[in-house]
């Protein structure tokens, strides 16, 4: 008569530690330049270890352009362990995000649909990955920024959405304030028709005010040479 019980809790001890383990996870999503998907994975893999997968680029209808947001490639990992600065410093990286949230918008309200999918956990979830990379946040009243990049066809435009998820954040921070020139934490939102991904961006990767996408931490072209220009 014992066994069976003994048995449930296993099961219960199983499960349970089946969903720290889920709970746990670093979930990164790493921006390259679309196109050249297949050459950042074999450079991640061979110069860093980086075992990463290639989302499928947003199909546009004729005559559509996704602008800034269609020249990004987005590359998933997802680790029990925090990724080596090296593999986030990586040449052919635009960006390196903890994710927030990554999914297929419903159709409906997109807006707010979009912002209803930053749940506490998943937030609680990046922040623990932002944490393992960045500076420790200031103790009192820390910082952030929404930067939005939006392509496809919405009743609303990228500076609604960086404002719905600013609420959102806000309300899952109460403390934290605004600041657009030098935040702690910068959220970065891409929207194509109705894939979502919001992130908190990581270092070495620096926000600025004038662009959604940050500053790019390297010279792409050797010293004497003409530097690089986006």
């Amino acid at each position: 008569h014992n066994r069976a019980p003994s048995r449930a809790l296993s099961l219960v001890t199983a499960c349970d530690a089946a969903v720290a383990a889920v709970v746990l996870m670093h979930d990164y999503a790493l921006l390259t330049t679309a196109g050249l998907e297949s050459v950042a994975l074999d450079a991640l893999a061979s110069e860093c270890g980086l075992r990463a997968s290639a989302l499928p680029a947003p199909t546009a209808r004729k005559g559509e352009s996704f602008g800034s947001a269609g020249g990004l490639g987005i590359l998933v990992a997802s680790r029990q362990e925090p990724l080596a600065a090296r593999a986030l410093s990586a040449p052919v990286l635009q960006a390196a995000l903890a994710v927030v949230v990554r999914c297929e918008v419903e159709d409906g309200d997109v807006l707010a649909a979009a912002v209803g999918s930053v749940s506490e956990e998943r937030w609680r979830s990046a922040m623990r990955t932002h944490a393992a990379h960045a500076a420790p946040l200031p103790p009192s009243a820390p910082s952030f920024r929404i930067a939005s990049l939006r392509a496809g066809q919405h009743d609303f435009d990228s500076r609604a959405l960086s404002s719905a998820l600013g609420a959102a954040v806000s309300a899952l921070q109460p403390s934290w304030r605004v600041d657009l020139e030098a935040p702690d934490v910068c959220v970065l939102a891409l929207l194509v028709n109705r894939s979502l991904l919001i992130g908190a961006l990581l270092p070495p990767f620096s926000p600025r005010k004038s662009d959604p996408l940050p500053m790019e931490p390297r010279q792409w072209l050797p010293p004497r040479e003409r530097g690089h220009k986006r």
